[in-house]
């Protein structure tokens, strides 16, 4: 396989990750969808369709629904089928938004909580759920707990138990707590 980034013009920390990490960058100019003034989001997608058709591409991955909504129209004017990545529930989509979102050939949902709480429907065969999965590497554990336990002034036997996350209400901080 061969990756292309398409990154929305404005500078990102994206950008220098995938040019770092060998994958070219290609930018491409994003226009607010607006069901009164049409014109300047089709001339963005039809500016998208023609740089995927340039650089043959054969499937648009987007990373979250916000890239969908920027790309989906200019991914099937080239022809292409275009997954979505959905990573958060998404309840309420506006409904300027949801033309564009059919668009979508499947999506991918993280979670069975982010698909039934997705504010739009999609019929089971245009919908999967894989949950995010994390390699972990066996570390030893002995000194790092040592010295977390000696930091938080925690007895030698106690357990402890962490959560990785940021600090968004979807988390659920309050149940791991």
């Amino acid at each position: 396989f061969e990756h292309l980034a398409f990154l929305a013009t404005e500078p990102s920390a994206a950008s220098a990750l995938f040019t770092e990490a060998g994958i070219p960058v290609r930018p491409y100019d994003s226009a607010e969808h607006s069901l009164r003034r049409p014109l300047p989001f089709l001339r963005a997608s039809v500016r998208i369709a023609q740089g995927l058709r340039k650089s043959r591409a054969t499937v648009v991955h987007c990373s979250d629904v916000m890239a969908a909504f920027d790309v989906a129209l200019g991914a099937r004017l080239a022809r292409l089928p275009v997954i979505c990545h959905v990573r958060n529930p998404h309840e309420e989509l506006p409904a300027r938004s949801r033309p564009v979102l059919r668009l979508v050939t499947h999506f991918v949902f993280v979670s069975e909580h982010a698909r039934e709480r997705f504010g739009m429907a999609v019929p089971a065969a245009r919908a999967s759920v894989i949950y995010d999965g994390l390699h972990a590497p066996r570390v030893e554990h002995d000194e790092a707990r040592k010295a977390i336990g000696a930091e938080l002034k925690l007895a030698p036997e106690a357990r402890l138990i962490g959560m990785v996350a940021r600090l968004a209400s979807q988390k659920d901080h309050p149940t791991f707590v």
